[in-house]
């Protein structure tokens, strides 16, 4: 839980920091929810809406052209929690059946 970035979506209901300082209070919590929500396929629809902002391109790009900026999501905390949680078992259960091609390097973990 401590490695998720410490900026907080305007979404979450109370700061990732607060929630990372606290967080072995939480855990077996936070544990219920991801496996509760792995368990029966249902993910809140809070978990499915992000705060999206706009980012310039470059710091030397023009601020006053619109094509200059890309959309920036940020997500829940508990939202990206979920996922790494579902990434976690997704890539052990493709590695223990040898599902992934060998000769595949994008979009593994180290490369």
């Amino acid at each position: 839980m401590t490695s998720h970035c410490a900026t907080t979506c305007p979404l979450d209901p109370v700061p990732s920091t607060v929630l990372q300082s606290i967080s072995g209070k939480i855990l077996r919590y936070l544990s219920s929810t991801v496996n509760a929500s792995l368990s029966s396929g249902y993910v809140p629809s809070d978990f499915k809406m992000a705060h999206v902002t706009p980012l310039l391109n470059k710091p030397t790009s023009d601020p006053s052209d619109v094509m200059n900026y890309r959309p920036v999501s940020l997500l829940p905390f508990l939202s990206k929690t979920l996922e790494r949680a579902v990434l976690k078992q997704l890539t052990s259960f493709l590695h223990q059946n040898n599902l992934l091609d060998p000769h595949q390097s994008g979009f593994h973990s180290r490369h």
